[in-house]
């Protein structure tokens, strides 16, 4: 599974947005992780996102407004547990709560 560093130039007015880790088996999934850090820093409902790996760069819109770009760089994938591979990127702000005492997670 592919992992990406993304560093953000701008997010909404915000030009202080932290670079996140994002691993993803789909577009889609890179998709939404970029629109989960975006819809924090943009008051628009109508965001939307596009970028190139081939560029190594994409943006955001709101509406008919460029409301930030990134840059995108490829990492090495997290290593793989041996209860299969651990996903390490959430957004920022997103919490992970323990699993109960003898339970499944």
């Amino acid at each position: 599974m592919p992992t990406y560093k993304v560093t953000f130039v701008r997010v909404g007015r915000n030009h202080n947005v932290p670079p996140a880790t994002i691993t993803a088996r789909t577009d889609d999934q890179f998709a939404d992780a970029l629109l989960a850090i975006a819809r924090k820093h943009c008051g628009s409902r109508f965001l939307e996102v596009s970028w190139s790996f081939e560029e190594r760069r994409g943006f955001f819109l709101a509406g008919v407004r460029i409301a930030g770009d990134f840059a995108i760089k490829e990492v090495p994938s997290p290593p793989v547990g041996e209860h299969g591979p651990e996903l390490v990127s959430l957004p920022a702000g997103a919490q992970v709560l323990p699993a109960a005492a003898g339970g499944a997670a």
